[in-house]
């Protein structure tokens, strides 16, 4: 009876093994052959077909290889699939051992093509991958888009990078259609050589959370054309303007970056170029951000730039900015309220260097800003400087 129970469940664990095993789809199988000059794009998209079939938390295996891919690879109304790769390529990694080391999907079609596009779904993964567009070819390389009444969220994406293309990720396909391109969960995500890194254009871009950024040679990294709700957590960019804010609302402006440092090379430059941290649309409506821990380390503007005064941020009306704990190297702000609405600043707790808080503002007659509890390189307090404007409603 021992030896009867002790086969049966071994056959059980067999069993449940093979089960597993034939959860996982790999693109081999289906005759793609990654070695980036084969067209990929029927066999990836076979094997996509094949593992969405279950819609029961399957695995697409896309193994080291270059996979040249020419016409979109499409994932429509798909639940709980993990898309796995090998290894994401950063942006100086080269090609030369790619198909060793790295899972890559490479854009061999059309110009301004759209390499990948997720439609109505729901709860999938992304992992180690690199989505590559070839300088001058690929528009977009992952979009997700979503019918009327639909939903694209709760995807998680790691260790995955996006690079040499008009736009990394777009959430919604129309800067007009009223989508649910939300509840995003990325990690460790490299952006790089991009015209924009993330861009969200529809009303519902709220509770996209970024964990570990790294960003190189990027137009923008962060641009939400309506709406958003962004968490940066500790994010590291070269060469890059961070973050554009378009028209928002009370529920779907809200911002906040951790830990984010923003920095200026001329390794990759002719000579250096002070970059900005945020920048919005005239007619924003509302919008709340805040830095906390934030690093200006662009530190030579005052010699080099060609044009010092550019500030870090431009506040429009509407918008309210606050800072806190972050060091700041060169001017800070330009405030540009209005009758209607005004543009507010709160910096405290913070380091200047090269440049006092005083004269780091620039504020039209409807800004107002508060700088308090700051401090130089010395950590030498600075006196306070205060243009706030007393509200006259009643509590």
């Amino acid at each position: 009876m021992f030896i009867f129970r002790k086969i049966i469940g071994m056959t059980a664990v067999l069993i449940a093994g093979f089960s597993l095993m034939a959860k996982t789809v790999n693109v081999m199988d289906f005759g793609a052959k990654g070695d980036g000059r084969t067209d990929d794009t029927e066999a990836v998209q076979k094997a996509i077909n094949a593992a969405s079939q279950r819609n029961s938390g399957g695995v697409l295996l896309i193994p080291a290889g270059r996979y040249a891919i020419k016409e979109t690879l499409k994932l429509h109304q798909v639940f709980g699939l993990t898309i796995r790769g090998e290894g994401a390529m950063g942006y100086k990694a080269g090609w030369t051992n790619a198909t060793t080391t790295q899972s890559v999907l490479e854009w061999h079609g059309e110009e301004n093509g759209t390499l990948f596009h997720s439609h109505n779904c729901f709860g999938n993964n992304y992992e180690n991958l690199a989505f590559y567009g070839r300088p001058g070819k690929a528009g977009i390389l992952f979009l997700t888009t979503t019918s009327k009444g639909g939903g694209n969220m709760v995807h998680r994406f790691s260790n995955l990078s996006f690079s040499n293309a008009k736009v990394g990720m777009q959430m919604g396909s129309s800067e007009t259609q009223k989508t649910n391109d939300s509840d995003l969960h990325l990690e460790s995500i490299f952006f790089g050589s991009l015209e924009t890194g993330f861009y969200a254009t529809h009303e519902q871009s709220v509770d996209h959370t970024f964990t570990f950024v790294f960003g190189l040679n990027v137009k923008t990294v962060f641009r939400f054309h309506r709406g958003g709700n962004l968490l940066v957590n500790t994010a590291q960019l070269t060469n890059c303007n961070v973050l554009h804010i378009g028209q928002t609302g009370f529920n779907n402006g809200l911002f906040l970056l951790n830990n984010v440092r923003l920095e200026s090379s001329s390794k990759y430059l002719k000579e250096p170029h002070r970059w900005q941290l945020l920048t919005s649309d005239d007619n924003i409506g509302f919008a709340m951000v805040r830095f906390n821990n934030f690093c200006d380390a662009q530190w030579f503007w005052f010699k080099q730039d060609p044009q010092p005064q550019t500030p870090l941020c431009e506040i429009n009306a509407g918008m309210s900015v606050v800072f806190d704990n972050s060091a700041i190297q060169g001017p800070l702000a330009v405030l540009k309220g209005n009758d209607k609405s005004a543009a507010r600043l709160v910096v405290q707790n913070s380091g200047f260097r090269y440049i006092r808080p005083a004269v780091s503002v620039k504020s039209n007659k409807h800004g107002y800003f508060k700088l308090v509890d700051n401090f130089n390189s010395s950590l030498t307090p600075f006196p306070d400087t205060v243009n706030w404007k007393k509200s006259t409603l009643e509590p």
